[in-house]
């Protein structure tokens, strides 16, 4: 499958857990800001779209600097919506595949090319070992790299990885002021894409920097000369873990 012509980048959050100020996507990480890590993996993807919000002129100079060509897409209403406002606005009108991400995510440029390479055939999420201080657990069918379910309090050796490729049109339910059927991605994923379409997974090797606890994990994972640790998913080499 050819990657997606499409991503959107969902940036319009405060960044509150990590007690800063200033939105996640502008933090520093080994000498990137967030935001830098992210727009690197995209290069081959012709049309990407930032999502703002909360200090949205900061965000956006930094996203044009990066990338001239990127759009900016506002969302005024992120001081009361969830990620899922900001991918749908994002991908309005795009019926195409397109890849929606959040913003203060570092991934695993292997892993991140080896799900954009299965992308397109039917929704596609993305999950990584269970690491973070607050995640949303996924339950994967291993062989046959489906999801089977999502859960804050079923614990599970996996993680939803916010990533998501799913044509951009999809989350159009999600916009703001429409009637909410789901108030988050994952559950939006849950009720209305996995019981029409059904979910892929791919797995993925990533640091969300959502908690300070988080931050440290990335930083200690990235530095140089660090070797990335050995998740129980990285046992198969068709997952892209070296």
């Amino acid at each position: 499958m050819p990657r997606p012509d499409h991503a959107v980048i969902a940036a319009a959050g405060f960044g509150s857990r990590l007690g800063r100020g200033h939105p996640k996507c502008l933090l520093e990480v080994a000498g990137k800001p967030l935001l830098r890590w992210q727009l690197d993996l995209l290069t081959d993807v012709p049309d990407v779209r930032v999502v703002v919000g909360f200090q949205e002129d900061a965000v956006t100079d930094l996203a044009r600097r990066l990338r001239p060509d990127v759009t900016i897409v506002r969302n005024p209403a992120f001081a009361g919506t969830s990620a899922l406002a900001s991918y749908a606005l994002g991908g309005r009108y795009v019926a195409e595949p397109c890849l929606f991400m959040d913003g203060d995510i570092i991934f695993d440029p292997v892993t991140f090319q080896a799900f954009c390479e299965r992308a397109g055939d039917r929704p596609l999420v993305g999950y990584t070992d269970a690491k973070t201080q607050d995640p949303v657990y996924v339950d994967i069918d291993e062989p046959a790299q489906l999801v089977r379910g999502f859960s804050r309090t079923d614990v599970s050796a996996f993680e939803w990885a916010n990533l998501l490729c799913v044509p951009g049109d999809a989350l159009e339910q999600g916009l703001p002021g429409r009637p909410a059927s789901a108030s988050t991605v994952f559950e939006y994923l849950r009720t209305q894409l996995a019981p029409v379409a059904g979910l892929g997974a791919a797995y993925l090797r990533s640091y969300e920097i959502d908690r300070p606890q988080d931050l440290a994990v990335a930083i200690a994972a990235l530095a140089p000369g660090a070797r990335p640790s050995a998740g129980r998913a990285c046992r198969s080499a068709s997952r892209g873990c070296s």
